[in-house]
This record gives structure tokens, C-alpha cells and sequence, in this order.
């Protein structure tokens, strides 16, 4: 196969595209597309968010499920990942690369939250055991004669 020299390749659809006519969803994965994107979400485009979602949710969830290794912990990763990105779109690292800033993000949110369920199932082990300090309580000097 043979690529135009002008980069306008479409990887997906394996054609050529005119990028002065696309849409944010119709934009090739690129820090350049991503700046534009995360300009429109912070001004509040909906829109913007979700084509930044369709654009990187499968690199960014390999990498949060390859951390976590449970599909269950790293939707709920993702949801982080892009929930910050809503709120926060402005603190893209100006050091990193956009696409560098998103992986960095979900990177992080995956190991905070596996340190949370990490967390989570040493109280549910200690629970378990009914070691609960809440719920013990030390025996009368009575009942130890």
C-alpha cells in the first residue's frame, strides 16, 4: 500500500481524506488533533469529549487494564481518566506531549486505583476475620480470672 505524501491518510477507512472538511470525530489521532479537541472541551463542548473518547479510550484502556489486570477496575479507571479530562482540560502538561498528558493521566489514575483495591481488600480480609477495631472489645477483668 502506498501512503500520499501529504499525510492526509485515513488508517481506519484506508483512504485518503481532505482535512480541511473534517469533523473532531473525523480527525486522524494526533497531539494536534488532541489540542484541538481538549480547547473544545474547555469551552464546554460535549461533543469535543466524546470524539477525544472515540479517538483514545482503546490506547488508554490497554494501558489501565494491562496496570489493573481486571476489566471491572479498569472501566472505572477510564471513567476517571475522562472525568478529570472534563474538569481539567486546561492542565495539560505544557512539558508533555497531549498524547503524553492522557497516558500520564491514566497511568496514574490506574495505580491509584489499584492501590485502592489493594486497600479495599485488606479491610474486607480484616473484616472478615472480625477483627473490626469498631466492633472488638477487650474483655472485663472478670472474664480474665
Amino acid at each position: 500500500m502506498v501512503l500520499p505524501k501529504n499525510g492526509n491518510f485515513n488508517y481506519d477507512s484506508g483512504t485518503t481524506v481532505d482535512q480541511t472538511t473534517q469533523t473532531a470525530h473525523e480527525l486522524p489521532l494526533s497531539n494536534e488533533a488532541v489540542v484541538t479537541l481538549l480547547k473544545k472541551i474547555e469551552e464546554g463542548d460535549q461533543s469535543a469529549l466524546t470524539a477525544l473518547y472515540d479517538k483514545t479510550n482503546r490506547l488508554l484502556y490497554g494501558l489501565v487494564l494491562r496496570i489493573l489486570g481486571d476489566r471491572t477496575s479498569a472501566e472505572e479507571a477510564l471513567l476517571d481518566v475522562y472525568t478529570y479530562i472534563w474538569k481539567e482540560p486546561a492542565s495539560c502538561d505544557p512539558v508533555l506531549s497531549p498524547l503524553e498528558w492522557l497516558t500520564t493521566i491514566a497511568r496514574a489514575r490506574a495505580i491509584a486505583r489499584l492501590h485502592w483495591n489493594k486497600q479495599l481488600k485488606r479491610k474486607s480480609a480484616f473484616q472478615a476475620r472480625n477483627l473490626d477495631p469498631a466492633m472488638t472489645v477487650a474483655p472485663d477483668r472478670q472474664e480474665l480470672a
